[in-house]
């Protein structure tokens, strides 16, 4: 996963299209998902508010009424009774019920008067046959004082007329236990909203992410593994993407271009090799045939420097007809199950002669173990020789007279690993990944030794079996490996 979120530059790290994606659906959803509750919140809080009002109001009113009919001989029971009666509605949570003269005095003997005939919500009461709301917090708080353990949320007085036709102020308080109690769901519902919301929009965002970046993850892995082994095949770019069709169709082309690039340098280096191909034929067997008896020293001297630059010209060319036909694909044949150990000898014979004339030693280990004397990799047994051959000969050039050039093998659960280590001067770092490269040379120590062609042989070789081959150096020399995969017999 941790692929995905970063992409990793030289000295640099990205976010990923898909993490950046993620991330801005995250912030935009929470962002929505929080100003909607916010609104929703206000909004309940208005509407709530606007339902307690309108229900405290419509209790007045009855109280009010029934009120009328008991006064001016109200007593305390009678209250209690109609407090007990507004208390069975579910609304109300606590009620403050009481009865006021003109003159502020409580008609139930004994009770604490809450108000003053100073008051200006008083005064206003006995102006309107309207409900007056109380915002005189010190009332509100007296009223608090006598419900204890309970908060009002509205008072208001209301003028009522008794039997006896004089006017009387009823106070009528309450605290409201549907208002408190959605309030309470809505702050733990929104609570929770609040906390979910960034993990909401970072999985919705993940997921859509997801799906937006699909078709440009696949067109990328499919640019990534385009190389000239897979340049002629036909690539399926179909997605649901008008844009993405557009650039898989630009890549389409962009293939096309490369692969006739590619057959075209290919034919014209197959045409130019058999041409050059028959005159060195000629010109070698010639000097073969040519009797020096007789002849000064020099000129014999000078016919077996020819006959060398024409063999040697000769492998040149025989090396571009097979670097050409590994990258054009010819070489693509099941092949046969081939013992590692017989490909190994038979190398270091085709190699001997050479190491003896530069007075190098090569040793050679196989595997000598019961169980694994007989692995077997399946190909051609001449291109695998042709790989070792490459590598043996490539470590000879860089050995001085009197090294050794170890061969080995070594079994895996799966692969098997061939090795030819040498202890010449090594690979510079800086151009040790590009070793495998047409025409590439190992450094100063290693110009004019070769053609730069052996070791991208070696390598096509290598991945032609699906092996892989590597390289390192050893201090002092390099160690070449190439991996091949166990065929089961």
């Amino acid at each position: 996963m941790l692929r995905g979120l970063l992409i990793q530059n030289p000295g640099n790290h990205h976010f990923s299209m898909r993490l950046r994606l993620t991330l801005w659906i995250t912030l935009i959803v929470t962002i929505v998902l929080w100003v909607k509750s916010s609104i929703f919140w206000l909004y309940l809080e208005r509407s709530t508010a606007q339902l307690e009002l309108r229900t405290h109001t419509q209790m007045s009113k009855t109280l009010a009424s029934q009120i009328s009919l008991l006064l001016p001989d109200v007593t305390g029971q009678e209250l209690d009774d109609l407090k007990e009666q507004a208390l069975r509605s579910i609304y109300f949570e606590s009620v403050y019920l009481d009865v006021y003269r003109v003159n502020g005095e409580s008609l139930i003997p004994g009770r604490r008067s809450l108000l003053s005939t100073d008051e200006e919500a008083f005064r206003e009461s006995l102006e309107t046959i309207e409900p007056v709301s109380i915002e005189n917090q010190e009332i509100i708080s007296r009223i608090n004082e006598e419900l204890t353990d309970i908060n009002i949320r509205y008072a208001q007085l209301e003028q009522v007329l008794g039997r006896d036709g004089a006017p009387y102020v009823m106070l009528f308080a309450s605290a409201n236990r549907y208002s408190s109690n959605q309030f309470a769901i809505a702050r733990g519902v929104l609570r929770a909203a609040l906390m979910i919301s960034p993990l909401v929009g970072f999985v919705s965002g993940w997921f859509i992410s997801g799906i937006a970046v699909a078709p440009i993850s696949r067109a990328q892995e499919l640019i990534q593994k385009m190389g000239p082994e897979n340049l002629r095949g036909d690539v399926d770019y179909r997605t649901n993407t008008s844009e993405v069709d557009e650039l898989a169709h630009e890549v389409e082309a962009a293939r096309a271009r490369i692969r006739a690039a590619f057959e075209s340098q290919e034919r014209f280096l197959a045409n130019v090799s058999h041409e050059i191909k028959t005159p060195i034929a000629v010109m070698l067997v010639e000097s073969q045939t040519l009797n020096t008896d007789g002849l000064p020293e020099d000129v014999d001297y000078f016919v077996e420097s020819v006959q060398d630059e024409m063999k040697r010209l000769g492998n040149l060319v025989e090396s571009f007809l097979t670097l050409t036909r590994l990258e054009d694909g010819q070489d693509r044949s099941q092949g046969k199950q081939e013992s590692v150990n017989e490909l190994a000898m038979e190398s270091v014979e085709h190699c001997t002669p050479m190491a003896r004339q530069q007075g190098v030693r090569l040793k050679l280990t196989l595997l000598d173990d019961e169980s694994t004397m007989d692995v077997s990799v399946l190909g051609v047994a001449e291109l695998l020789v042709t790989m070792l051959d490459n590598l043996i000969r490539n470590a000879i050039r860089f050995s001085k007279t009197g090294d050794e050039i170890d061969i080995s093998l070594a079994c895996g659960e799966s692969m098997v690993d061939l090795i030819v280590r040498d202890h010449g001067p090594g690979i510079p770092e800086d151009r040790i990944d590009k070793i495998f490269d047409r025409f590439s040379q190992g450094g100063n120590e290693r110009e004019g030794r070769g053609h730069g062609l052996g070791l991208t042989i070696a390598q096509g070789i290598a991945e032609l079996h699906r092996g892989t081959i590597s390289v390192r150096n050893m201090n002092p020399g390099c160690e070449f490996r190439v991996s091949l995969p166990i065929s089961a017999r």
